[in-house]
Parts: structure tokens; C-alpha cells; sequence
């Protein structure tokens, strides 16, 4: 068998498994098997094989399907053996991927249990994707991620549009990512954008986040253009010390008088600054005056008020 493409094998042609097997055919090599030739006639157009044959006999199902497939997909519904027996079937041939529609809890333990990789439940997720998108009419598309984290398509809500990322700030208010925008209707990607990154009109944004986070911002659609000022970021919050400083001086330091007794309760509020003493000036040596008290008398030194001679 040449390896130039994928070749998937999809057993089992009910509505589900017939829209599987056509869109695969697209893209791959498939192989449609059911054991019923009506349908398996409705598809023989629109897939590269089809063939019929019950996936319950092992010798037929290995005679058409070997280990060089790189995956099966068991969409058998109407048979709970039947399906049980083909997934054990094609894991003993050595398929290397089995993915296996089931109907139930129970069903899907069997299925792993037997060789089934991946369980899909068709109804199930088709309901949770529904009900997804009539709660959030602007999600265009969606992939689930492990738990409950999602890759989605949305369309960028009206406030949205002229506004910058960073000034949306959705990481902060919801917890999104914004990992691409698909612009004009999907023929353009800009992928990681940047925060100066301008939303336009009919832009999609690729998003991924949890799926509360989804149904928060679709509850709150006001919000961001009830928190982002006209300039893009959120004003900031008022402190408690910028409101009326001068009272807020004089009651501290009305405390601290108090605190410190009465030997300063004379002093004022806002004492003024210390000053340091200038130091003096030294006098010359000839403009000192003369000891008040000399030591002795010189001869030549008239008493103070007496003239000399007298």
C-alpha cells in the first residue's frame, strides 16, 4: 500500500458514520465497510472503497484491513457485540488507532478495554456543542481541550471593534487568550497578536480559555466598556492618603504632641526647621580690647581717668 496519504478505515455507515467517512475522503484514503449493501451502495461515490462485509467475522475484516492503516473508527450502533467484536478484531490485525463510537458509560469501559484508544460519543458532544453556542450567540466554533479548556471561534463583540488588545485587557478580566484573528471572513490570519493589535469590524477571534470564562464574558458584555476609561486603561483607584492631606498632617502631628507630654504642648504644629548656630567670627589681634583685669601695672601707664603728669 503506498504511503503518499492517510488511510483511515470507517466501519460502520450509519448517519454519523457515513458523514465521518465523506468528509475524511476529502483529505485521505478511506475504506467504508458495513454489513449492509444498501448503504454501502449510497457511498460508493463519494469514497475511494467501500465494501460489504460483517466486522463480526475476523477473517473477513483482516482480509481488507492490515496494520498498514493508520487508523479505524468503529461507528457501529445498532450492535453492541458487533461493535465489542470489531474493535477486539482490529486490534489483533495491529491498527495502530482505534476510535470507537459508544452509547454509554459502560459501553465506553468495554471499548477501552478491548483497544479502543479514543471513545467518541457523537450525541453527547453534539449537544454540548449546541447548547454552547445558543448560550454564546457570537462563538462561531470550538474545540475542546483537556478538562474544560476550549479553542474557540468568536466573533468580536461591537465594543470591541477599534479598540487595541491591551486596552481591552482580556486576559485580565476573563482569562482568554487571544491566539489569532481571522480577518476578512477567514482569508487572512494574524496569529499571535500583539497588544497594539486594533480589532476591526467582522474580525473572528481565535480564543482559548475555559468554557466558564466563556459564559462570564458573554453575562457581562457591558463590562468592558464599563471598566476601560476613554484612553484604553482602567483609571486608577483613589488613595486613601491623596484624600484632604492637610487634615490627615495635622492629626498626626496632633498625636505626637500629645504622645510626648506637656514639656512640648507649647510647641506648634508645624515647628520650624532647626538652624545650626552660625560660628563666630575671630576678632583681629590689634582690635581686641585690653583685659578688664591687668596682671600688673606698667610705669609707663597712667591709671584710667588720671592724666599722665599729675
Amino acid at each position: 500500500m503506498k504511503r503518499n496519504s492517510r488511510h483511515i478505515c470507517v466501519v460502520g455507515l450509519g448517519h454519523f458514520g457515513s458523514g465521518l467517512a465523506r468528509s475524511l475522503a476529502r483529505h485521505c484514503e478511506v475504506l467504508a465497510l458495513d454489513n449492509d449493501i444498501n448503504r454501502v451502495n449510497a457511498i460508493t461515490e463519494d469514497v475511494q472503497r467501500a465494501l460489504c462485509l460483517d466486522a463480526r467475522d475476523f477473517a473477513a475484516l483482516a482480509s481488507v484491513v492490515s496494520s498498514d492503516f493508520d487508523e479505524a473508527v468503529v461507528s457501529i450502533g445498532e450492535s453492541l457485540e458487533a461493535s465489542i467484536l470489531c474493535t477486539l478484531h482490529l486490534k489483533r490485525i495491529g491498527v495502530p488507532v482505534i476510535r470507537a463510537k459508544a452509547d454509554s458509560a459502560d459501553h465506553a469501559d468495554i471499548l477501552k478495554s478491548v483497544g479502543a484508544e479514543h471513545i467518541v460519543f457523537p450525541e453527547r458532544e453534539t449537544a454540548e456543542r449546541l447548547a454552547l453556542q445558543m448560550l454564546n450567540p457570537n462563538l462561531l466554533d470550538f474545540i475542546p481541550l483537556a478538562k474544560d479548556y476550549r479553542v474557540m471561534d468568536i466573533a468580536a463583540p461591537g465594543g470591541f471593534c477599534g479598540r487595541s488588545l491591551i486596552s481591552l485587557q482580556i486576559r485580565n478580566r476573563f482569562g482568554l487568550f487571544v491566539i489569532a484573528i481571522k480577518k476578512h471572513q477567514g482569508e487572512t490570519f494574524v496569529f499571535l497578536p500583539g497588544p497594539e493589535q486594533v480589532i476591526e469590524q467582522d474580525d473572528v477571534l481565535v480564543m482559548i480559555g475555559r468554557e466558564f470564562d466563556i459564559l462570564k464574558m458573554r453575562e457581562a458584555p457591558g463590562e468592558i466598556e464599563k471598566s476601560v476609561a476613554k484612553n484604553g486603561n482602567t483609571p486608577p483607584a483613589t488613595r486613601p492618603q491623596d484624600v484632604e492631606p492637610k487634615a490627615a498632617l495635622s492629626a498626626i502631628a496632633a498625636s505626637a504632641m500629645e504622645a510626648a507630654g506637656p514639656s512640648v504642648s507649647h510647641q506648634p504644629a508645624h515647628p520650624a526647621p532647626e538652624r545650626r548656630p552660625t560660628p563666630a567670627t575671630p576678632t583681629p589681634a590689634h582690635a581686641q580690647p585690653p583685659p578688664t583685669t591687668p596682671t600688673s601695672a606698667s610705669p609707663n601707664t597712667a591709671p584710667s581717668g588720671v592724666e599722665p603728669g599729675n
